[in-house]
């Protein structure tokens, strides 16, 4: 978990970057960011952990039964018992707190700079 938490961390700083490298969005951008990706990495996380991400099967079966062949025969019922069980709740817990990391990072350098002037 620690490892994964710290992939998210990483690919959250190296985003946070390339946005500040690529977009103006004002004298201090990094915190402007710094909170939207935490927020993002949070929301997210959040999703994934609670387990509300399983509402999106239904949409799944949906398309599914319009674009290809594979469940003509399948009713929504047969087609969740086919579906394989992923540990979703396990990757969503680094991301959860990688969010919350990004967000208290963003708040603070606010709180900083607004010290200073």
């Amino acid at each position: 978990m620690i490892k994964k938490y710290l992939i998210d961390l990483v690919v959250g700083s190296v985003l946070v970057v390339v946005l500040v490298q690529t977009l103006y969005i004002g004298p201090h951008p990094y915190e402007d960011i710094l909170f939207v990706i935490g927020l993002t990495m949070f929301s997210v996380g959040l999703l994934t952990v609670s387990g509300a991400a399983k509402i999106f099967r239904g949409m799944g079966y949906v398309m599914k039964k319009i674009f290809t062949k594979k469940v003509d025969e399948l009713s929504f019922y047969d087609y969740l018992l086919t579906r394989e069980e992923k540990t979703e709740k396990i990757m969503g817990y680094p991301l959860l707190l990688a969010g919350i990391t990004f967000i208290i990072l963003s708040l603070t350098l606010a709180e900083k700079i607004s010290e200073l002037i």
